[in-house]
């Protein structure tokens, strides 16, 4: 029998190590990404400038940008082992985000959802689980009206 850490009865660590996307994937999604967002931002300032992003004093940039999505792309594409090195730092970053947005995801979910509704359930006097106690009830079991199915209907369940 293994011996327990602390309170916990189960091996919680991981021996596999996490896939990440192939190098192909990976190219053209982040070669794709990069040409996306600078043709959205070279898009973005000539609306608003009435003039390309060099013109209105912003350098060459998004330009940049939108050269290095597209030597990503085909790399990708005709190359992509050279995008091993790139990709299994991104999945190293992902897995590290993962660490820390998690949990916090789950706290704000709990503090701004969970138990604001808590309150008002409790504001209510409702009693969703049916915990309270009552001294002059015979029994706390439900009776399913209608019945449920056959006792014989239950075997092999699994």
């Amino acid at each position: 029998m293994a011996r327990s850490k602390g309170a916990i009865h189960e091996d919680l660590s991981r021996s596999d190590r996490p896939i990440g996307a192939s190098n192909f994937a990976f190219g053209l999604q982040i070669g794709g990404l990069l040409a996306l967002v600078a043709f959205a931002l070279l898009g973005l300032y000539r609306w608003k400038r009435g003039a390309w992003v060099s013109e209105s004093g912003w350098g060459p940039w998004p330009w940049w940008l939108l050269a290095v999505g597209a030597v990503v792309f085909l790399l990708a594409i005709v190359a992509p082992k050279l995008l091993t090195p790139l990709n299994r730092l991104w999945t190293l970053v992902a897995i590290a985000l993962h660490m820390i947005v998690s949990p916090v995801v789950m706290f704000l979910l709990w503090a701004l959802v969970m138990t604001p509704m808590g309150w008002l359930v409790r504001l209510f006097g409702k009693d969703l689980l049916r915990m309270r106690l009552d001294p002059a009830a015979r029994s706390y079991w439900i009776l399913r009206d209608p019945p449920g199915p056959e006792p014989s209907t239950m075997r092999n369940q699994f």
